[in-house]
């Protein structure tokens, strides 16, 4: 009998989740801890992960190569951005035309604790950042460590032991996965469980917005971007990162599959005989800096203010995008729960409306960080390719990649828009 893939298995646990918590109901509450020994377990090894590879795969490069990084990241992350607001503000065209007032009596919301960016970003104590998992002051950290020691010439003793450290890591990790099934199936029978089916139904606008946003990212925009410039082809782009996909959408922990997203992209590169030890390294690197930015799907909470706009009968004009988007990217460094407030109040936006953003969370959080994932495996390899000279410039490729999006996006988003209207005319 064949043995059943890792992937397969994942989706069995969530048939079985499924079933349980709709057999069970409330029962399934006490499996949460089940759900979050699996989330720490799947911890253990990669905030250490993280910080040895940084140091080996910097320290390993030379400066004229450390440059050349930077500038080339700082091109290519603008450009993600740019595409994904461009997708965001056509959202807005999925909102029907109806007027409406608020879901809630007016509410005083407590504010949550603003986020500390200097705590955040600045390693001011290593070790605490180590022990608390912060992970960009970590990440720094190791980034300074790593540009240090490209200029030290006696270093290749350390390096080896880092190598070596790193690649233990890793193989631990691709060890832990391996419990995948048992901790998605209690994640599902719990969520199952205890999801209120009249909570889903009053945000319908909101996550119709949310989840077509994000499987035009996902399965079309980021995916079409990464062939458009390279040798592989969407089917295997899907299917190597199928394990690590899955085990986010039903986490919705991102940063568990670090070391993962890294064995998937020096997968793809195998594939095609074309790896080599400067794209190891540079998919070390790549990965965990990538991590720590917004890239596609954290800037998707911005969503929800665009609706929130639409449900108040508020117009945010071309300066306003501009507005929220600058503020919005720079708010996605931290908490989604403390930015949402802060961005309700900077549009004079009903405070109560947070509400809604709270119990949607359940289902956008999941989605959320599965796009997330998504961006930073194909905008890592992307960046692999380009560092090591294997970018392609097929004019011919690129045009008719571009035209693909295009018109998918166009349709789908007309066919939302027409299904939208006959929905709230047979409500109505």
């Amino acid at each position: 009998m064949k043995k059943l893939s890792l992937s397969s298995l994942i989706l069995l646990a969530v048939v079985f989740g499924l079933a349980a918590g709709l057999f069970f109901g409330e029962w399934c509450r006490h499996l949460e801890i089940v759900g979050r020994a699996f989330i720490a377990i799947m911890q253990i090894s990669v905030l250490p992960y993280i910080f040895v590879s940084l140091i080996q795969s910097f320290g390993s490069l030379d400066p004229q190569q450390a440059k050349l990084l930077a500038k080339r990241g700082i091109v290519m992350i603008l450009l993600m951005w740019g595409v994904v607001f461009a997708l965001m503000a056509l959202m807005p065209l999925t909102f029907p035309q109806w007027q409406s007032g608020s879901f809630f009596s007016p509410s005083i919301l407590s504010s949550g604790e603003p986020v500390d960016y200097i705590q955040l970003f600045i390693p001011a104590n290593p070790f605490n950042s180590l022990a608390n998992n912060t992970v960009p002051a970590v990440t720094i950290f190791s980034i300074l460590c790593g540009v240090v020691l490209m200029g030290i010439r006696r270093k290749q003793n350390l390096l080896n032991l880092l190598e070596i450290s790193s690649e233990v890591l890793s193989r631990l990790t691709l060890m832990l996965v391996k419990l995948s099934p048992i901790g998605i199936f209690a994640l599902v029978a719990k969520a199952a469980g205890t999801m209120r089916l009249e909570d889903i139904g009053r945000v319908e606008v909101y996550l119709a917005a949310y989840l077509l946003m994000g499987a035009l990212l996902f399965f079309l925009i980021l995916p079409l971007v990464l062939t458009m410039f390279t040798p592989f082809r969407y089917r295997e782009i899907m299917s190597v990162g199928r394990e690590a996909m899955l085990t986010v959408l039903l986490t919705g922990n991102l940063f568990i599959v670090l070391p993962l997203l890294v064995e998937n992209i020096e997968k793809l590169f195998k594939r095609h005989s074309i790896l080599t030890d400067e794209g190891e390294a540079m998919a070390r690197i790549i990965v965990p800096i990538t991590f720590i930015l917004p890239c596609a799907g954290q800037l998707m909470d911005l969503v929800f203010i665009l609706f929130a706009g639409w449900f108040s009968n508020e117009s945010f004009g071309l300066a306003g995008y501009l507005e929220l988007f600058g503020a919005g990217l720079l708010t996605s460094f931290g908490s989604a729960k403390v930015a949402i407030p802060f961005l309700l109040g900077m549009f004079h936006l009903p405070s109560d409306l947070f509400e809604i953003f709270l119990f949607s969370s359940v289902i956008t959080d999941n989605v959320k960080f599965t796009v997330e994932a998504a961006a930073v495996l194909v905008f890592s390899a992307l960046f692999v390719a380009w560092m090591t000279g294997r970018v392609r410039w097929n004019w011919r490729r690129l045009w008719s990649r571009l035209a693909v999006i295009v018109i998918v996006i166009g349709t789908v988003i007309s066919a939302t828009v027409v299904v939208v209207v006959v929905h709230i005319a047979v409500i109505g």
